[in-house]
């Protein structure tokens, strides 16, 4: 990986992690990378660079204490990956994933995930148009922007560059989530026992 492409990815870390503290402050706070709305803990992987993508998963836990029988958890699942599939921001994959932990050493638990992957091509995160225009602005009235000094990197179209990643992934990443809650909801008022 080159260093553009590692100063990209630090950047997209960072606007990810903005969205995910806003969004553990808005929700019920949980550990490391997750919070829980209505009794459903979602979780937001670190993104990472494939190719020339961003790539970053948001998973959410299935309510299957609410669901009747194994295929309705089935229906559940196929419910929301059909959802998601047609929202604006369209997944690379939506998998279910089944994850077993010894909750007390003595006893083991089973949970079902939906697991979503984001894929972003870099260059849909910044327009170099836009940069080209926020440096000449700063340039005549340098007192009216605050873009933060970034260390190794000189250039102001560098740094505009690399808070415009760090704002879109935010965008993107609060969108994808707001939408995965939304989904999850109308399915689960739908499927759920004591829902609707």
């Amino acid at each position: 990986m080159g260093l553009k492409n590692i100063l990209f990815l630090e950047y997209a870390v960072v606007g990810l992690n903005e969205q995910l503290k806003t969004l553990q402050n808005k929700y019920k706070l949980k550990k490391g990378r997750r919070f829980n709305d209505k009794n459903i803990t979602y979780e937001i992987g670190v993104p990472k660079i494939i190719e020339d993508n961003i790539e970053f998963e948001v998973s959410s836990k299935i309510p299957q204490d609410e669901l009747s029988s194994k295929e309705r958890m089935k229906q559940y699942f196929d419910a929301v990956k059909g959802l998601l599939l047609k929202s604006n921001y369209k997944p690379a994959s939506v998998k279910m994933e089944n994850i077993i932990w010894d909750a007390d050493k003595d006893t083991e638990k089973s949970r079902d995930y939906v697991k979503v992957n984001y894929r972003v091509v870099l260059q849909d995160l910044y327009s170099e148009n836009e940069v080209a225009k926020q440096a000449e602005k700063l340039k005549k009235n340098p007192d009216k922007y605050n873009f933060p000094i970034v260390p190794g990197i000189t250039s102001l179209q560098g740094r505009i560059l690399l808070h415009a990643i760090k704002e879109s992934i935010q965008k993107i990443g609060g969108e994808t989530i707001r939408s995965f809650i939304e989904v999850n909801e109308k399915i689960r008022k739908k499927l759920c026992k004591s829902r609707g």
